[in-house]
């Protein structure tokens, strides 16, 4: 089984929710984007993802004002979601069989939908975004996606632009536009459109972009029927450092054997 649950928590069975996911892109924005979210607001740790396709992590981290362990893949809860947060990575080689395990621990606990937080390079930026006055939010859904959006508005996408109706005339830069990391895979692979997933996206530096996962959070939050019952965030480098501001005191790394 892939969630270890802890002990005497209450969780929210998992078919009345959606899945927000850590898509692992450029930037660290998805992992950053969560952790600022976690910090900022009060999301409860229900559990633990077990993978033999991800590195084993263990951090020591005063996350949420308390210090604790936070481990390489942990599940949260807040509000309608499931929040799946992974603080490493695929082992080499190990994406193909990462990807069908999500694939499986999604359909297997019936989520609504599957939300991925990702980011696009910035080295790619199209001429378009270069001079826009303030930096873009993108969103990708596929036709699963767009039918439960029409029935039940997961998200209010009105500050997001939709990747599907950016005009094809350079294949190339569309591509980019389908993201870095996980949510890339999911837009391309047939096998899993037979459930509904979107990717919400947003240009990111290399290394760990604090302030690009701090506009994609704003904009994520802004998406939300209940907006007020999330905490707001600043732009300010300074103050999103002091929002995440959690040590990390050590890490392990343990190898795949």
């Amino acid at each position: 089984m892939s969630f270890q649950p802890i002990q005497g928590v209450q969780v929210t069975p998992f078919n009345q929710t959606y899945l927000v996911f850590n898509s692992l892109s450029r930037g660290e924005v998805g992992r950053l984007c969560l952790d600022l979210l976690i910090n900022n607001n009060d999301v409860r740790k229900i559990g633990y993802y077990r993978s033999k396709f991800i590195a084993d992590k263990v951090q020591i981290s005063n996350l949420q004002g308390k210090y604790q362990l936070l481990l390489s893949a942990e599940l949260y809860q807040y509000k309608q979601y499931t929040f799946l947060q992974i603080r490493s990575g695929c082992f080499e080689g190990r994406k193909k069989q990462f990807l069908e395990e999500i694939h499986d621990f999604v359909s297997q606990n019936s989520f609504k939908s599957l939300i991925f937080l990702s980011s696009l390079p910035i080295s790619d930026r199209p001429d378009f975004e270069i001079n826009s006055p303030t930096p873009n939010t993108y969103y990708y859904g596929n036709p699963k996606f767009e039918q439960l959006q029409s029935k039940e508005q997961i998200l209010n996408l009105s500050q997001f632009k939709n990747i599907n109706l950016i005009k094809r005339e350079d294949q190339e830069i569309h591509d980019v536009l389908y993201g870095s990391g996980l949510s890339y895979h999911f837009s391309k692979r047939k096998e899993f459109a037979d459930f509904s997933f979107c990717a919400l996206l947003i240009y990111a530096q290399p290394g760990s972009d604090l302030v690009g996962a701090a506009r994609l959070l704003q904009q994520f939050i802004h998406a939300q029927a209940d907006q007020a019952a999330y905490k707001p965030l600043t732009f300010q480098e300074k103050d999103i450092t002091k929002n995440i501001s959690y040590s990390l005191d050590s890490v392990v790394i343990l190898h795949d054997e």
